[in-house]
Formats: structure tokens, C-alpha cells, sequence
């Protein structure tokens, strides 16, 4: 059996998601058979990531020309599933010899546009599924498999156990903290929401929080966000910026891992943490009012009583 994916991603782990669930649920369905998966990708991903690993398919080709797409009808697919509404991606759709052809529409996908890029994703996840046949919902995969790399794990945690330890902390797994993980942002409504409840819980706990900042993916004129500006005029000491502009997914994971609670604005954070069951609480702009800010505190008073029983 011969599958094909034709997909494009775009910044950072957009598109990875939808591409992560067709093909573990497509491989888990079919494991008995000997299933060759194919991907073409029209936009590259320069190398494995949490969702994404390259041995996964038999060949991967990275934007390929006309010509190349063209001498490759030579091969007829059992199945081909084209993820993405793009043009290139149509093209390369109607180019690919298959007994079986499926593709999001453009229609279906505009209904869905305004979601985050998760929700879209599972979404259009289900939407597919359903397309290539009646599958029972409880014989789908809910959830992304995480490609986590045990050795990049150990070695992050050395490195942030170092960084502690050289500003006189405590190694992590020894550190009680929460762990905030916010994309920057010059919204004032968002800024004085997450600096309430900083405020609010280094006032009330003993516990730290290590805070990261997640780097926009737009160019901006000011290499300083407000939020990182307000971040360093907080004079309590258990807030520790240390790491604020780490991006590597490898510290999120543990700093999430060993957190008692992580609180986060960041949809894949939130999803990593549901696949891994860690305790976490999503801010979205919708929850930035004062009755649900407080309702937020809520939550975590009581993840933290919770944690910390008498």
C-alpha cells in the first residue's frame, strides 16, 4: 500500500500538527500492512522537530520542480491526502497519479480561519478523516505523538541546572516554581493581566517563577518588547528571567516537566502538556477581563494547595 502527503508548513510548527495526526493515525489503522508513506513538502523543515521526524516517510521531497512531479506519475498511489489549500500544493495534487484523492477545500478551510493554528489543525484533522471514510471517533488519535530525543533532554537539563546554579539557585529538580511561557506582545490589557497574577502569586507563595518570553514571528522596530520591559522593572526576587528569550522547545519541556503548574497563552505548549498530562492552565485574550483574570488565580491557588498538601 502507497500513501502520499503533499503539504506546507509555515513558521515555526504550523502545519506540523495536522501532518503529525493524518500520519500516526493512517500508520496506526494500517500496521499490519506494509505501508509505504510518501511526503512532498512545499516548504521545508530543516530538520526533525517535536512533531515532525523525516524517518517517518520512505522519500521526502522538498518543493519539487514541475519536471520532478511530472516523472513521478510513474507511481500510482493507493491513497493521497494534500493538507494544504495553496496553489503549489493543488498543483502537485492534480499532478499525482492516485486511486484515491483527498484535499481540504478552500471553502471549508475559510470557515475555520479566524481558530489559532491547533484548533485549525485537529479540525481539519477530523474534517479529512471523514473524508477518506467513516472512521468510529473512538478508534481516532486525539493527540499529536511527541518525537522527543531522551539525549537532548538530559542535556538541557544540565545546561539550565548549570545557569541556576552559577546565579546561586537551586537545580530545577530541587526548585519549586512555576513556570510562565507568554509570545511577547505590546497589548496593555494582556501585559497588566499576566502581571497581576505574577504579582499576585510571588506575593502569596513562596514558590518561584521562571518566565520565558516567545519571540514574535514579525519583524519589529524595537528589539524590546513592552512585556519584556515591564517583566524586568518586577523587583520580586522569586521572578527569575534567566532564560526569558530561550526558545528551544527542549527547555519548555523541562521547565514544564518539572513545574508545579505552567500557565501559557502558547496553543502547543498547551497541547505537549495534555499529551504528557502536566498540570497547565491556556490564557487566551478572551480571559483577560478582570472576573476571569481572577477566576485564573483561582485555578491556580488551587493547583498549588493541591501540590502542596498539608
Amino acid at each position: 500500500m502507497k500513501i502520499l502527503f503533499i503539504h506546507k508548513t509555515s513558521a515555526q510548527y504550523d502545519g506540523q500538527v495536522l501532518l503529525n495526526l493524518i500520519y500516526h493515525h493512517l500508520a496506526k489503522e494500517n500496521e499490519k500492512e506494509n505501508v509505504r508513506f510518501d511526503l512532498i513538502l512545499l516548504k521545508e523543515i530543516k530538520s526533525d522537530t517535536l512533531l515532525f521526524k523525516k524517518e517517518w516517510f520512505n522519500e521526502v521531497l522538498i518543493q519539487p520542480s514541475p519536471k520532478t512531479s511530472w516523472k513521478r506519475r510513474e507511481i500510482v498511489y493507493d491513497l493521497i491526502l494534500n493538507l494544504s489549500n495553496s496553489p503549489s500544493a493543488v498543483f502537485h495534487f492534480l499532478l499525482a497519479k492516485g486511486i484515491r484523492k483527498k484535499s481540504i477545500q478552500w471553502f471549508e478551510s475559510k470557515k475555520i480561519k479566524e481558530l489559532n493554528s491547533y484548533d485549525y489543525e485537529t479540525i481539519t484533522f477530523e474534517r479529512l478523516l471523514d473524508k477518506i471514510k467513516n472512521s468510529p471517533s473512538e478508534g481516532r488519535i486525539n493527540l499529536p505523538v511527541l518525537n522527543i530525543q531522551e539525549e537532548n533532554l538530559k542535556t538541557t537539563a544540565e545546561l539550565i541546572d548549570w545557569i541556576l546554579q552559577s546565579e546561586n539557585q537551586r537545580p530545577l529538580s530541587h526548585l519549586k516554581y512555576l513556570f510562565f511561557y507568554f509570545s511577547e506582545t505590546n497589548d496593555v490589557k494582556e501585559i497588566e493581566a499576566i502581571l497581576f497574577l505574577l504579582k499576585q502569586i510571588l506575593s502569596q507563595n513562596k514558590q518561584k517563577i521562571i518566565f520565558i518570553i516567545k519571540p514574535s514571528n514579525n519583524q519589529r522596530e524595537s528589539n524590546t518588547s513592552e512585556l519584556e520591559i515591564q517583566l524586568t522593572q518586577v523587583k520580586e526576587k522569586g521572578l527569575l528571567l534567566n532564560f526569558k528569550e530561550y526558545s528551544d522547545p527542549y527547555y519548555l519541556l523541562k521547565f514544564s516537566e518539572k513545574a508545579l503548574l505552567h500557565v501559557t497563552n502558547d496553543k502547543l505548549l498547551n497541547m505537549i502538556s495534555e499529551v504528557k498530562k502536566w498540570n497547565g492552565i491556556l490564557m487566551q485574550k478572551n480571559t483577560l477581563r478582570e472576573f476571569q483574570t481572577n477566576k485564573i488565580l483561582e485555578r491556580i491557588n488551587y493547583y498549588l494547595e493541591k501540590s502542596s498538601p498539608l
